[in-house]
């Protein structure tokens, strides 16, 4: 059941980098405090700090070329300047809910912490992103070397996040994306228990946003709970990596959060925190943009929603609605431009792109859709989920305000308008064979897990007031209970847990490692496994930065051929090949000397192919 105990606890460096990274969430919370002011939801303020210093790099870095150290260590000071402010002031150093949840994380948090990165999008753009960021202090660009990453055009709100944990701790911190990822969970599991505790008494001061009203630590247990094991678009190898889907949920959670917040104080005339919280808002919007690509469409989407809810509630004049959506917009929309003039005059592409319009899938719509379905039906709680706001959200419009329909129609407006944006992709963006299987479809929709999550609280909420349930439901041994629960349950799965444990990566990371001292930067090597998808290679790759360049996988997806092989080395004046296993085109191109069980390096020389080295496969 166990793990070994150094299986468990991570290394010195990943330790130092665990601790670093929660330096930087603590500036970001005091950045968030300066920036978001004193009337601000407490809760959110790490994800407004992070909006904060995405702008601020985005347009320092891409529109002044302003190193991105000098501008961070500006950013770092902002964050201690607000720190020691605070602490003089109210003599508190961190938001109680956010400490006790972080508390009560740290066993699940080491685990994130001693885990190596090993999933094929963390080895081919995000790591190697945050990998450019801390060797140049600098976004790619026409005046430095090549990005090795497959999409350097990608935001780079996430890799900010590893440069700012590796610039303080000297080395590359490929542990701190994943460790944010949990941690930016744990927050947005105090901020749901905030968000509907405060939709209920809107009728109240603002008081009631500040740190006085502390959540007591069994609240702060279930909570976690709530955006872990009860979360259904929870993902372990999605949160414990550098992936931007988890960034993407809690960011969009947080910003709805805040508007339906919104929406509830332009009902209740309460016109002036509506606008403040608008402001907030926006900054955690630049979060959002500096993420992924499209999430320009998610920000629309929720701008929609929420202007649909202030219009059929009649709840601002125009001028309020005006400003409001320049409050929540602006920030991000220059955040977008900014990092949009960057791309298409510094790196000249890098990006996901539309295919041509001769390649684009309009006969397959329909079986995409059939596939996108079957797919829904696979992951039935989320779905089932979302379409009961939908539901909800058109039986509710004509009827009376309430907080349940507002979010109702916020969440329905995002998930029938993402979706029907995703549908658009698999038709104009991705080849055929993806869109017919449409590749990540339900890792797309974790991104409005944070939303569904909020959404299905607070309709938990509203039953739970409706019925009469036993008082030993709340009794201090239940409390108990769950505090236990949330520090245990990650020391019994944590075997589960650690998926990076496995001898084929720790064999693909050694080989990555060992080409490294083989080739040189002069020699052009095919990494090749003929009989796999092609992960292993992308660790492999990876792991032998500054080294020889690898200019294509072959793997089972190409299923190359004995011709189609000596075309593609010509073509890429191939001089090396490291080969995992073996099929019949390789053996007759290469060596009959390759076996099914051994890796094998190949070098061409004055005489033709032949074996320098093998390996045994594990």
């Amino acid at each position: 059941m166990f793990l070994p105990f150094d299986s468990y606890i991570p290394s010195f460096f990943q330790l130092f980098c665990f601790f670093t990274t929660l330096f930087v969430i603590a500036v970001f919370y005091y950045i968030g405090t300066i920036f978001s002011g004193p009337n601000s939801i407490i809760e959110c303020r790490i994800v407004t700090g992070w909006g904060v210093t995405v702008f601020a790099l985005i347009l320092l870095g891409s529109g002044f070329q302003i190193s991105l150290k000098n501008a961070a260590i500006i950013l770092i000071f902002i964050g201690l300047v607000g720190t020691i402010k605070k602490w003089r002031l109210l003599q508190t150093s961190f938001p109680t809910n956010i400490f006790r949840i972080f508390c009560l994380g740290i066993p699940l948090a080491l685990i994130a912490a001693a885990m190596i990165p090993t999933q094929w999008d963390d080895m081919s753009q995000w790591l190697p992103n945050a990998r450019f960021l801390h060797e140049h202090n600098s976004f790619p660009n026409r005046f430095l070397p090549e990005s090795p990453s497959v999409l350097p055009g990608y935001p780079y709100g996430l890799p900010i996040i590893v440069y700012l944990v590796s610039l303080i701790s000297g080395s590359l911190a490929e542990n701190a994306g994943q460790i944010f990822n949990l941690l930016l969970w744990l927050t947005f599991g105090v901020a749901i228990i905030r968000f509907t505790r405060e939709i209920n008494t809107l009728n109240n001061s603002r008081d009631t946003y500040c740190d006085k009203s502390k959540f007591d630590w069994y609240v702060c247990a279930l909570a976690a709970l709530i955006v872990v094991p009860f979360n259904p678009t929870w993902v372990t190898r999605l949160t414990f990596s550098n992936y931007s889907d988890v960034g993407t949920s809690v960011t969009l959670g947080v910003i709805v959060g805040i508007l339906w917040l919104s929406s509830g104080k332009f009902a209740n005339g309460s016109v002036a925190e509506a606008q403040t919280l608008g402001w907030q808002a926006g900054l955690a919007g630049c979060a959002l943009i500096g993420l992924r690509q499209t999430n320009i469409i998610l920000l629309a989407l929720v701008v929609i929603g929420v202007l649909l809810v202030i219009s059929l509630e009649r709840s601002a004049n125009r001028r309020q609605i005006v400003k409001f959506l320049a409050r929540v917009t602006v920030l991000p929309l220059i955040t977008w431009a900014c990092w949009r003039w960057h791309v298409e005059t510094q790196i000249g592409g890098g990006e996901f792109l539309l295919a041509p319009t001769q390649d684009w899938n309009i006969t397959e719509i329909p079986r995409i859709l059939s596939q996108m379905l079957v797919v829904a039906s696979n992951k039935g709680g989320y779905f089932a989920l979302m379409t009961a706001a939908v539901g909800i959200s058109i039986f509710s419009i004509g009827k009376l305000k309430s907080n349940l329909r507002r979010i109702s129609i916020i969440t329905a407006v995002l998930f029938l308008g993402f979706n029907a944006f995703l549908m658009f992709t698999y038709v104009a963006a991705f080849n055929r064979e993806d869109a017919l299987r449409v590749a990540s479809y339900w890792r797309y929709n974790t991104q409005l897990g944070g939303v569904c999550l909020l959404f299905l609280i607070f309709v938990i909420q509203k039953l739970l007031k409706k019925i009469q349930y036993p008082k030993y439901f709340i009794s201090e041994w239940v409390k108990t209970i769950l505090i236990i629960v949330v520090l245990i349950t990650p020391i019994l799965s944590a075997k589960k847990l650690r998926f990076d444990i496995d001898p084929q990566y720790n064999f693909a990371k050694k080989i990555g490692q060992e080409l490294k001292t083989l080739l040189g930067e002069k020699d052009r090597l095919l990494l090749a496994s003929p009989n796999t998808d092609g992960q292993y290679l992308v660790i492999t790759r990876y792991r032998m930065h500054k080294s020889a360049r690898v200019p294509l996988l072959s793997t089972s997806w190409n299923k190359h051929g004995e011709a189609e092989l000596e075309k593609l080395i010509k073509e890429h004046n191939i001089n090396c090949v490291w080969i995992r296993g073996v099929s019949e085109p390789f053996k007759k191109v290469f060596s009959h000397k390759l076996q099914k069980n051994k890796a094998s390096l190949v070098r061409l020389d004055a005489t033709g192919w032949s074996v320098e080295r093998q390996w045994a496969i594990p």
